[in-house]
């Protein structure tokens, strides 16, 4: 889990570590920066991950002892930015930095909660201040079984280490294993990371309300099995592929899902996966992700453009051509499907997210 994943950088490298398998769930308190998020894993072509809008100070109750690893990057005074964000001075204060360390704490009291035992936490601030980072990393491993771990870096890399003391406070000799990254030494922002090892189970409290789950569609149940069958009839794809995924189907829109994510939570449910067809008029309608993602898997309604004729459709004028039926296609560039066309009395329209911005 990614407790704070918005706009998505960490969460994507994530993903991409766990090769697009296994089972993510990406969490952020702010519907605005959902979008965002959302944008972002979409772009990456993302199947392995759920994205929820819960506060992460719930997560210890919903989901106790249920996930092997847990990065919290959690929300802070970014003071480790100030060179190049000086709107930073204008709002930071004490009474500001004791705010958001109680909140930190919280969410880390959370994160513990929802963390296996055995399992893996990261914790890691835009922050220098010691309040948001060593004091707070020494107040839970007095209360909680947390081990601080190594961290493995890069040969190139000679960050600092973390503090061994502050304002008279003695910390623990391992917090020397966390990582800082100091603007004045390393020239670029500040950052703090430090990874922990839950040692021992903590106390559930049964009476409190835990996450309910909805189970995912298999390729052969019989609310999907034939919409899939007239997706792969309409675009040529092979029907053998849809054992590997699960799905997820809402209104006439499928999502595909990896194999790993059998059930979803029910609360704060905002996306999953990638949408692979949304049903229309004239057929299944193929999304420009899972275009991308099933690429040449796609053996029919597939449209080539020469080098002009992308200029054109991509900078909104639109494309002529002859003999093409009416309905969605595949765009195809060097040989490979990219994005959804709906073409009509051979006029070709391409219709791309809000958030992309091609420079022409």
């Amino acid at each position: 889990m990614d407790l704070a994943a918005a706009p998505g950088t960490k969460a994507t490298q994530i993903a991409a570590m766990m090769e697009n398998s296994g089972f993510l769930i990406l969490n952020d308190i702010s519907k605005k920066r959902l979008r965002s998020l959302n944008s972002n894993v979409q772009k990456a072509g993302l199947i392995n991950q759920v994205i929820l809008h819960l506060p992460g100070e719930q997560f210890g109750n919903l989901f106790p002892n249920y996930f092997d690893k847990v990065l919290l990057d959690a929300p802070c005074t970014a003071l480790g930015t100030l060179a190049d964000r000086s709107e930073v001075s204008r709002w930071w204060s004490y009474a500001k930095l004791k705010k958001l360390s109680d909140l930190q704490k919280r969410l880390f009291i959370s994160a513990f909660k929802a963390l296996k035992t055995g399992g893996e936490i990261v914790y890691s601030t835009c922050s220098i201040a010691p309040e948001e980072n060593e004091l707070l990393v020494q107040s839970m491993i007095d209360t909680y079984p947390l081990k601080i771990l190594e961290i493995k870096q890069f040969e190139s890399a000679s960050f600092s280490k973390g503090l061994t003391s502050y304002e008279g406070k003695v910390f623990h000799p391992d917090m020397t294993r966390a990582i800082r990254v100091m603007p004045h030494i390393h020239n670029i922002e500040g950052f703090f990371i430090i990874k922990l090892l839950k040692t021992a189970d903590h106390k559930i409290h049964n009476m409190r309300k835990q996450m309910v789950f909805n189970s995912t569609l298999q390729f052969n149940d019989q609310m999907i099995v034939e919409d899939l069958e007239n997706i792969s009839e309409q675009w040529g794809i092979p029907q053998t592929i849809w054992k590997n995924y699960r799905y997820v189907q809402k209104k006439g829109r499928i999502l595909l899902l990896h194999s790993d994510i059998e059930n979803l939570p029910a609360d704060g449910f905002v996306h999953a996966g990638i949408p692979l067809a949304e049903k229309r008029i004239s057929g299944w309608k193929l999304t420009n992700q899972s275009v991308q993602f099933l690429g040449n898997l796609i053996t029919k309604n597939r449209i080539e453009l020469d080098a002009l004729q992308m200029k054109a459709l991509f900078s909104g004028a639109g494309v002529k051509l002859n003999g093409v039926s009416d309905g969605y296609h595949a765009l195809e560039w060097e040989g490979s499907p990219i994005a959804s066309l709906y073409a009509e009395k051979g006029n070709i329209k391409l219709r791309l997210p809000h958030l992309f911005r091609l420079e022409l």
